[in-house]
This record gives C-alpha cells, structure tokens and sequence, in this order.
C-alpha cells in the first residue's frame, strides 16, 4: 500500500534557515559532524560524565558524532539547543490516523527509513538511537494508508489466489512493486499498474573522513519495476543470425516463434531436449525452447521468458552452444525479465549442457545502458541506446559465458566510461538495474558481472561452481543488498565489490570452498556494511580489504581460512568488530602495505579498529605490518603463540586477552597501551 510516511528525528533542534552541512541538514559544519547553527548546551548533563570527558564546550567541535544522538548512545557530544538529552516520545495523536511502524535506520531504499528495528510500543527516540548506533539517519516511523484505488490495475486478478479485493489487506507485500515482480497485491491509489509515482529518496549516509577517488553527486531514482502487463506488443523482427524485439511494448519467446516461417530460430522441444515434429514453426509449444539465434531487445522493449506456472510460456530455454557456434540475448537499451524458468548453454552434439574450456567461447546474456555524454575520450560512449534492465526471479541459470567483455555469462553493465575515469560523472545519469531472488546460478565463467549497476536487490541466491567469482559488482555498482545466498565453490573470491562500489550490504551470507576470498572490499569500494555472515574452508582471507575504506564488519563468523581479514594497500578507518575468528592457518587480524600501487592514499593501512572480537586456535593472532594509527581494543585471543608489528606506527593496543600469546616483534605502541610480554 502506498502510505503517508512520518518520520521524526532524534530530537527537535533549531537551526538557522539560510545555512546548511555539506549533507544537505541545516546547520553549521564543524570538523566533517552538522551542528546546529546556534549551539547551546551539550545535549544536557549527561555529556560531561562520559568517559572521553566531554562537556558544554564540546558541542561544536570534532567530538561531534553525529546531530540529533543523545549523549547516552553514543559516548560522544551533540548539540541540542533545549539542552535535554532525554526527550519524551512524540506519538502522533489517534485523530491523525497514523499507526506506528517501528524503529528505522537509513539502509539504502529510495523512499524511506528502510530497516526494521523493532516495534516496541514504549519505544523513545532515545531508545531507538541505542538500536541504531553508527547510522547516519534514524528515527520512529508512522503510517498512514492513503486510500485504496484498484489493484494495481488489471494485472493483480491473473496472479495465482489474489484478485482486486486483496489490494489492502496481508497479501500486498510492498507498495510499487507489480504483481509480475511479487507475486503479491500491490496498491496504487490511481489504479494504474504501469507507472507508480516515485517519491525522493532518503538522503545518503554523511561518510567519515576518508580517501576518495571522485566525488558522487545523487544517485538517480531507478526506473519503475518491470511492468506486468503491456499496452502494445514489440515488435518482433528477424534477420540473419538475430531476432530483434523493438519498438517498445512487452513480447514473449512465442511471439517469436510466431513470426518466423518455419525454419527456426526457436524450436520446440520435449521433456528429453529433443525437436518435436514441426519444431520450428508448426507444432504446439511445450514451454521447452532450443535457441539457435541471437536475441536482441532495443527501443525500451521487454522480453519476458517465465514458467508456465507463472503464467508465461518457457520452463526451459536451451540456447545453442557447440564449440563453433554460440548465442547471446542481448537487451541494450531494452529490459528482460525471467521468473520460475531454467536458461543454459545447450550442446547440440552432445545433447548436455556445454562446460567451460579455455579459449571457447558459450552463449551468454547482457544487459546493457549505453549513454553519449558527448566526452571525446578513448573509452567514451557516441550513441544513446537507452537504459537497460534485467531481473533474474525463482529461476535457474546454468553454464554460460567465457572470458572475453560483456560475455562472462550474465552480465549487467553501462557503456561509456573513459578509460581514464575522467567522466565518472557517467554513472550520475545512467545506470543499469535489475534484482536476483531465489535463484539458481551455476557453471558461468563469473557467476554474475556488473558495471554502473545501481540499487540491485540480490538474496536468497545459491551462486556455485562458477569459473571465477560468484557475486561481482564492479565499477561504479552501488547502493547494493547482497543477502541470505549461499555461494561456494567457486574459483576465485565468493564475493567482491570492486572500484567504486559504495553503500554495499553483504549480510546473512554463507560463503565457502572458493578459491581466495570468501567476502573483497576493493578500490575505494567504501563505506560497506558486512555482517552476520558465516565464511568458511576458503583458500585466502575470509574477508579482504585493498584501498578501502569507512567499512563496518561485524558479527561474522569466520572458519578456517589462510587470514582471518586482511587489510592492505592503505584501507582505512574500517570498524572490525564482534567478530569471530578460528583455526586461521596464517594470520588472524593482519595488515600490510602489499605490492599494489595505491590511487588514493601512501599505501600503508591507517585508522582501522579491531574490537571485541575473538580469535582462536591460530599461530599469529595479530600481523600488524606498515600501519598507523590502528587500534586493537578488548579483543579475546585464545591458543595464540604470538603478536606481530612491523614497520607500523602508533598502534594502540588496549584491553587485549592474549590467550598465552608473546610479541615477537615490534615496538611502537602509543602511549598508555598495554604491555604484550616479549617472546
């Protein structure tokens, strides 16, 4: 259902109207923290009994944590200009007909305060920035239904149980999206289901202080999900060795098989994987297909390839792939939707699914926005194709792709970036879109690849036995969710985010029997959350960081792995905390300056915390080479023989059980550390 959003803040503050933060807040900016602009006293008494010594004249300096937290739940000073630090709840009265939602933190979703906290019903403001500590933007969240047009349009009655009636009641899962996207009764008060209205986006997370390649403006607003029904049909046009769907409008792979004359490019297939009698173009579709072409969808067309019992007509799609011969389906400024179906290679001389080798190529899908910013440059875009999307929902996609650009198996990506990043500004107007829920991915050359992807919503995925990566976003993919999958077996990491990948959440993730990493933060893909997560037997680190920064890592469980994290190549001010960390055959907590040229620090690990967390059953417990200004508090090391630190620089080390472990080498503690018994 759609609904009257009411989100309060922390606490009321006044602020001078014709200033503002560099965040967009009113207010003055002080040491990278928005105060307000007249500040008074430091969130009342409770400031200057905290630990770290705070007091009134605190209320506008670098001691800042945020705007709006109370002293309470965060140890540091805010500004409150009514000096009360304990403010009452503020319910909206029952005449205003709002109902209370809960507690809320800022996760990326692009009309609210996304993350369900807890819906206690003596919530304070107070108690919910205890809930919400280290987010940007937080506070309790009311609704109120804005009244029920039809559902979702026509769209809702042809989906399996729901009819027009259910449009307000349990079955709608969200506002927005479309009854071919959920399977559930959305509400739009004007009863179209083509175009819901798009409300602003919360802001973004002000980030820490940290290195940055290049500054992003906003993000855009991604375009509505694809829609579940079309006023117009593609067109379907056949020539040579490529069916084209243009011309706007929805199509199917029978609209294809309708328009050819009988001698393919789609055929018909049995339960076996054997042409029927008729196969290409007589006989009765069996939602069994062999492609033996390439497809191409343009003109903001939308191909639709879903499973009988999801209302459409393709179980199976088998696409043609010997070792002289393979396919692709190409949607370059057009959108492709799959939903309760299986796509594979296909050999047709052997009757199977083709398996990688090495210097051949398989049949693979992309999808891809191509954008002419009108920038000479080697790299650069000169058409305007238009913005693609693709959605991978309850399907199975197997045995896809090669090594070669664009063909890695399933591939999302924005054409256009110079290859001198001199117009990263690209990415501000185009992107490309789609999720991937509850599917099956297997065998591809990398299990999925994007580039200039933005707010992809990708759980509940097996991601296995692929070539290279499981899960790759890469360039410029941002605002990610990567959640409950299990990915394993897979040659290279499990999971990586790589150059410019900000705001990704990689949480409830079992990741396993790959080949390095299970979990890589890689150029400056920052401001990362990782969490929750179980990463186990993998050949490297169980998470790994290269020049990245201002990430939290907490609550993950990691098992016999070669490191436990390794920070390297000047990655900074990451928050490693309540982690767990066993029989970790090298290194448990370790940094290094590494061999990589670095782009935008001098290489040398600064500014991380590793606190609270565990280590055991591993020889070094700590590798601290060529850092500064790390600190490692309050950690517990058991069955450890010894600590680590070379080359490093002013590590505070504090708190610290050593488990009957020795320093083997290394000096420079700063000042009021604890002593580590020499070995």
């Amino acid at each position: 259902m759609r609904f009257s959003k009411l989100v309060l803040p922390m606490l009321s503050v006044g602020v001078a109207a014709a200033q503002k933060c560099s965040n967009g807040f009113p207010g003055i900016e002080k040491s990278g923290a928005c105060c307000v602009s007249d500040c008074g006293t430091c969130g009342g008494s409770g400031c200057s009994s905290r630990e770290s010594g705070l007091t009134g004249d605190d209320c506008c300096t670098k001691n800042i944590l945020k705007q709006g937290a109370p002293c309470s739940a965060t140890g540091h000073a805010p500004c409150f200009l009514d000096g009360d630090s304990t403010p009452s709840k503020s319910t909206p009265t029952e005449s205003d007909g709002f109902v209370y939602e809960g507690c809320f933190n800022d996760k990326p979703e692009p009309d609210r305060l996304f993350s369900y906290v807890t819906t206690m019903d003596d919530m304070t403001t107070e108690l919910c920035a205890n809930e919400c500590k280290g987010y940007a933007f937080f506070g309790l969240q009311w609704g109120r239904e804005a009244g029920c047009g039809t559902c979702g349009g026509t769209g809702c009655s042809q989906r399996p149980g729901l009819t027009d009636s259910d449009c307000c009641i349990g079955k709608i899962e969200e506002s927005g999206p479309l009854c071919s996207v959920t399977g559930k009764a959305p509400c739009f008060v004007d009863g179209d289901s083509s175009a819901p209205e798009q409300t602003s986006p919360v802001p973004s997370p002000t980030p820490k202080t940290s290195p940055s390649s290049t500054p992003r403006s906003a993000t855009p607003t991604p375009p509505t999900p694809v829609p579940s029904g079309c006023d117009t049909k593609a067109t379907v046009q056949i020539d040579k060795d490529t069916a084209y769907f243009k011309s706007g409008g929805c199509a199917t792979l029978t609209d294809l098989y309708n328009a050819q004359d009988g001698t393919g490019p789609l055929w018909v297939l049995d339960s076996n994987d054997n042409k029927v009698d008729g196969a290409g173009g007589s006989a009765k579709p069996t939602g069994r297909w062999l492609l033996t072409s390439n497809i191409k969808i343009e003109d903001d067309a939308t191909l639709f390839v879903e499973g009988k019992d999801r209302g459409g007509d393709c179980d199976v799609l088998r696409i043609e792939s010997t070792g002289s011969k393979y396919w692709e389906i190409f949607g370059h400024g057009g959108n492709m939707y799959f939903e309760g179906t299986k796509v594979t290679s296909w050999d047709t001389s052997k009757g199977k699914e083709r398996e990688y080798k090495k210097n051949e190529g398989r049949s693979f899908i992309r999808c891809i926005t191509q954008y002419d910013d009108n920038y000479s440059c080697s790299g650069g875009s000169n058409k305007d194709m238009g913005t693609c999307r693709m959605d991978i929902i309850d399907s199975t996609m197997g045995n896809m792709g090669y090594d070669a650009s664009e063909s890695y198996g399933l591939t999302w990506k924005v054409r256009g970036l110079c290859k001198n990043l001199s117009n990263l500004k690209l990415f501000d107007k185009r992107n490309v879109y789609g999720d991937i829920k509850n599917s099956d991915i297997y065998g591809m050359y990398y299990g999925m690849y994007s580039y200039g992807h933005e707010g992809g919503v990708w759980t509940n995925n097996k991601m296995h036995d692929n070539v290279q990566y499981g899960f790759d976003p890469h360039d410029d993919s941002d605002n990610l969710v990567i959640a409950h999958n299990v990915v394993y077996n897979n040659g290279n990491h499990g999971i990586i985010a790589s150059k410019r990948c900000n705001n990704v959440e990689i949480y409830d993730n079992e990741v396993y029997g790959g080949g390095q990493a299970g979990i890589f933060l890689h150029r400056s893909s920052d401001n990362a959350k990782v969490y929750d997560n179980y990463i186990h037997d993998n050949d490297d680190a169980g998470i790994a960081f290269l020049e990245s920064f201002d990430a939290d890592i907490y609550d993950n469980r990691i098992v016999n792995c070669k490191y436990g994290i390794r920070l390297s190549l000047g990655s900074g001010d990451n928050d490693i905390t309540n982690n767990t960390f066993d029989n970790i055959s090298k290194y448990g907590l370790y940094t290094y300056k590494g061999s990589d040229s670095p782009d935008v620090s001098n290489g040398r690990p600064k500014g991380n915390k590793f606190e609270g967390n565990t280590v055991s059953n591993t020889k070094i417990g700590v590798l601290g080479k060529e850092g500064d200004d790390n600190i490692f508090k309050n950690n517990v090391f058991t069955n450890v023989d010894t600590f680590e630190f070379e080359k490093s620089k002013d590590t505070e080390w504090t708190g610290n059980s050593l488990g009957g472990g020795c320093l083997d080498r290394g000096k420079d503690f700063t000042k009021g550390s604890d002593t580590i018994p020499d070995c």
